[in-house]
């Protein structure tokens, strides 16, 4: 039983000590709190593009929120998905614009 409480408590204190920047405080990343991107943005544009609503969940499942801008133009946004090429780090947003209920256009931030 104290093998189990020693390895219980070696186990929190190692978590605590990985998310310390150093100055005892905890510091939070988003991609830590997120699983890793699925998708590079240009991945993801190539897989949905042309796609029916209905295709592109049956893909990568139903966006975490929706817009809708005009009768003809929606705006499916998505957390956390593709990753930038630039600096190889999540999105926070990817916005997946449809034109005339098909999948046209990708803009990540």
């Amino acid at each position: 039983m104290r093998k189990f409480a020693l390895a219980v408590v070696a186990m929190i204190a190692m978590t605590f000590t990985i998310g310390c920047d150093g100055s005892g405080s905890l510091t939070l990343d988003a991609n830590q709190w997120f699983a890793s991107p699925d998708y590079t943005r240009a991945e993801f544009e190539s897989l949905v593009k042309g796609k029916t609503a209905e295709e592109v969940i049956a893909l990568v499942g139903r966006p975490d929120s929706t817009l809708d801008h005009s009768p003809t133009t929606d705006d499916w946004v998505y957390s956390y998905l593709t990753t930038d090429p630039v600096t190889g780090k999540a999105d926070r947003t990817t916005h997946l614009y449809f034109e005339d209920g098909k999948a046209d256009w990708i803009m990540a931030f």
